[in-house]
């Protein structure tokens, strides 16, 4: 019942608080380098007077977010940096599923919930070239410093999976939906999906053909 005034200012401070609860989460399930992006994107909207207000500014002008900016910076530039013990252990994981396979053609198929994890992902992966010919394989609209996916190009990533140019696609949900990928033997979900459909959809893309592996990387507690 409170004045049109009071609830809109009640609202704004209530965006800036979701702003930066997002900002929590990317660190806890995704790593450090989602989370530096995150927030230096809080930052920039807050500086282009784009978002948030005083409320915004306020937090980007205190000296501990200051702090936390100028601390992460570095590790954000820096492309031997793993910001996740998940990134580690999944690195290893698909190693030594290629290393294992041999000269086999082996498939993975990795699910990640935001497009920044993907895109790290495919950033750590990269670097185990040419064992490991990772593709980011995401929707058609572009977020903020990411270009989406049109259907020719996406049409071209599982063409291209498919003969085995790339060998693990990386996806956000767009890769649950129906599209005939071809045969997959190693499927990660990089995280919890909150839908158990969404988890079968995922799971149906492995062991059609011979016996396929899913594993489910979850962070201790809340995650879990």
């Amino acid at each position: 019942n409170a004045n049109f005034g009071l609830r809109g200012k009640v609202n704004a401070l209530f965006n800036v608080l979701a702003s930066l609860a997002h900002g929590i989460e990317l660190l806890k399930y995704h790593g450090i380098i989602p989370f530096y992006r995150h927030i230096a994107s809080f930052k920039s909207d807050s500086e282009q007077g784009q978002k948030g207000g005083k409320t915004q500014r306020a937090i980007v002008q205190n000296e501990n977010f200051k702090r936390l900016i100028s601390h992460l910076e570095p590790w954000s530039k820096n492309p031997e940096f793993i910001g996740h013990p998940k990134l580690g252990y999944l690195r290893e994981l698909i190693l030594n599923h290629f290393l294992d396979a041999g000269e086999s053609n082996t498939k993975v198929m990795i699910f990640a919930h935001f497009r920044d994890s993907a895109e790290e992902i495919v950033r750590v992966l990269k670097r185990h070239d040419p064992i490991v010919r990772p593709h980011v394989f995401v929707g058609q609209a572009s977020a903020k410093g990411s270009e989406g996916m049109d259907q020719k190009k996406q049409l071209d990533v599982v063409e291209k999976f498919k003969k085995g140019t790339y060998n693990v696609i990386v996806a956000t949900s767009i890769g649950e939906e129906g599209l005939d990928i071809g045969e997959v033997d190693l499927i990660v979900c990089y995280d919890s999906s909150s839908s158990p459909i969404r988890m079968l959809q995922r799971m149906g893309r492995t062991g059609r053909k011979r016996a396929g592996n899913i594993v489910l990387l979850l962070m201790q507690g809340k995650e879990e």
